[in-house]
C-alpha cells in the first residue's frame, strides 16, 4: 500500500523537510515490517479530526500536529534496533542509534523543559531521544512541539499541569491520535489482539459521537498497561478522575482489566482506506 504523509514544512523555523527526508531514509527499508508510514498518516488524520471535533481549530496549528506526528517515533527502538547501521550522519547531522547512551549524555539539553529528571520513567527513551535531537541538532525550541513529542507515550503530570492550556490540548490530541492510529493498524493490518476498538469507542459506529475524554483515559490505560512506575500511575489517575468528573457512572477501579482481555476485533472501518 502506497502511503504519502504530510511533510509539515511549517516555516523556516521548523525543519519539516529534514525530518520528512530522514524518516524516509531510516524507515523505508523496513516499511513492510513496521507499517511505520501508515501509522504516521493515520496519526496525522486522527489529530486533525480530534482538533476539529473539539473546536480547537482556531487555537491549534494543524501543521504543527503534522510535524509532531512525523517526528514522534523517528527513533523508536523497535524500528531501528534491527537496522545494520551504527550512529551515522544524514545531511551532515549525527543521527543516534544507541538511545540509552544518547539520552544519558544529553540530559542537560532537557533541563530548560524540566524533563531531565525523568530518564528512568515511563516517558520512554525514544520520546526523550527525539526531543533532545530536535532541540540540540535542529534548534527547535517551540514548546508546542517539544512537549507533545516528549509526552506522546506518557505525560509527566507535575509538568503537564503547569503547561499553557493550548499545549495541554496538543499533548492530549497527540497521545490519543497516536493510540488510535496504532489500534487501527493492529486490527486491520497486523491482525493483532487488542483490548478495544478504540476508533469505535471514540467516534461510535457511524461517526456520530466524539467520546474525547473517555478516549484519552482508555488511551492512557492502554499505554499504562500493568506498569507500576510512579509517573505512569500518576498520569493515568489524572485522566481517570478527569473522566469520572464528567461521568460519575465510571467504575471505582482504575485498571486495564476493566477493558477485558486481548482479542481479535472485527475489521469494521479502516480509516486509511477512506483517505485513498
Amino acid at each position: 500500500m502506497g502511503v504519502t504523509f504530510c511533510k509539515a514544512m511549517l516555516d523556516d523555523k521548523y525543519p519539516g523537510v529534514f525530518i520528512y527526508n530522514l524518516t524516509k531514509f531510516i524507515h523505508e527499508p523496513i516499511r513492510e515490517k513496521t507499517y511505520y508510514f501508515e501509522h504516521i498518516k493515520l496519526m496525522q488524520w486522527y489529530a486533525r479530526q480530534l482538533c476539529r471535533a473539539q473546536s480547537f481549530h482556531d487555537f491549534i496549528d494543524k501543521t504543527k500536529l503534522d510535524f509532531i506526528a512525523n517526528a514522534h517515533d523517528l527513533f523508536k527502538e523497535k524500528y531501528i534496533k534491527d537496522q545494520e547501521i551504527p550512529d551515522f550522519r544524514f545531511e551532515g547531522i549525527l543521527i543516534p542509534k544507541y538511545l540509552n547512551r544518547y539520552v544519558r549524555m544529553n540530559l542537560k539539553v532537557l533541563e530548560p523543559y524540566g524533563l531531565d529528571d525523568y530518564f528512568n520513567s515511563d516517558i520512554g527513551l525514544h520520546p526523550l531521544a527525539i526531543t533532545i535531537f530536535l532541540i540540540k541538532e535542529l534548534g527547535v525550541t517551540d514548546e508546542e512541539l517539544i512537549y507533545p513529542i516528549a509526552f506522546h507515550s506518557c505525560p509527566i503530570l507535575p509538568i503537564y499541569e503547569k503547561l499553557d492550556l493550548n499545549i495541554k490540548d496538543m499533548v492530549d490530541i497527540i497521545m490519543l491520535a497516536d493510540k488510535l492510529s496504532s489500534n487501527q493498524i493492529n486490527i486491520h493490518l497486523k491482525d493483532k489482539p487488542v483490548y478495544v476498538d478504540l476508533d469505535r469507542m471514540v467516534f461510535g459506529d457511524n461517526d456520530n459521537e466524539v467520546n474525547y475524554t473517555l478516549g484519552l483515559y482508555v488511551a492512557r490505560l492502554i499505554g499504562h498497561a500493568t506498569s507500576n512506575e510512579e509517573q505512569s500511575t500518576q498520569i493515568t489517575e489524572y485522566y481517570y478522575h478527569r473522566l469520572k468528573e464528567l461521568n460519575p457512572l465510571i467504575g471505582k477501579e482504575n485498571n486495564i482489566n476493566n477493558l477485558g482481555g486481548l482479542k481479535i476485533w472485527p475489521k469494521r472501518r479502516f480509516r486509511l482506506s477512506q483517505m485513498q
